[in-house]
């Protein structure tokens, strides 16, 4: 699937605005004159609504250990509202960022797991580990032209991606004789 990995340099500002923060009018009842007047203030963008996130991946044998190994490229925060406008909770991908270059970063922040308090684990063991619920959103292909949601909706896509993650499984195991 192709991913845009041009490097785009963002400012503070610019990743506030991707993820939500902006001007917002309203109209405010004055006490004394009892007359509604336009005020604006800056809405803060809240991490809280960044639930998902993409990862961008490239799988490979590595055929000095022979085993099938990913390797993580980048994360992109998808920032989910609601609209107002249309009714409907909206998915925006935000930004990309190269793992590389976060690695450092998230190898520090830990993360919090209910079910075991003696383990501690940081965002990049979680990553590194595969501690995560996904499914495939496209794969690479002669053209690197589509995501599987360009071809396939619904219950088609979610086949599609279990298709391809068979393949990958198939691929790993028929490397091997028993």
């Amino acid at each position: 699937m192709a991913v845009d990995t041009t490097p785009v340099s963002l400012t503070y500002a610019d990743v506030e605005a991707k993820l939500g923060a902006r001007l917002v009018t309203t109209q405010i009842q004055d006490i004394n004159t009892q007359i509604f007047k336009d005020t604006t203030y800056q809405q803060q963008a809240n991490p809280a609504d960044i639930k998902q996130l993409l990862i961008y991946e490239q799988w490979f044998f590595d055929k000095k250990h022979s085993k099938l190994d990913v390797r993580i490229i980048g994360i992109c925060p998808i920032y989910i509202y609601f609209d107002q406008a249309t009714q409907r909770t909206v998915r925006n991908p935000t930004f990309w960022v190269r793992y590389d270059e976060v690695r450092d970063l998230i190898a520090k922040k830990e993360v919090f797991n209910q079910f075991n308090d003696s383990q501690r684990l940081s965002f990049d063991d979680l990553f590194m580990m595969r501690k995560f619920g996904s499914y495939i959103y496209g794969e690479s292909n002669v053209f690197d032209d589509r995501a599987i949601v360009e071809y396939a909706t619904g219950k088609d896509a979610m086949f599609e991606a279990e298709r391809i993650k068979m393949q990958i499984f198939n691929f790993e195991h028929d490397l091997w004789e028993y």
